[in-house]
């Protein structure tokens, strides 16, 4: 839906994730000053090699 956003997949941690992503949030529709971190956020991600590769290299951590 054109317009629309949508903060999710906060696994268990939700209640303590929500604020600090609805922050997040604002602030990429807002056009204001993102943190350096916020790209790991974005489904663009998958689109680059190379972090594919960083995801294969992560190896097991504890979440499935």
């Amino acid at each position: 839906v054109r317009g629309a956003y949508i903060i999710g997949a906060l696994s268990g941690s939700g209640m303590q994730l929500a604020p600090a992503g609805g922050e997040l949030l604002a602030d990429h529709i807002a056009g204001g000053a993102l943190p350096h971190y916020a790209d790991a956020f974005r489904l663009e991600r998958f689109d680059d090699p190379d972090y594919l590769k960083l995801i294969e290299e992560w190896g097991y951590t504890g979440n499935i």
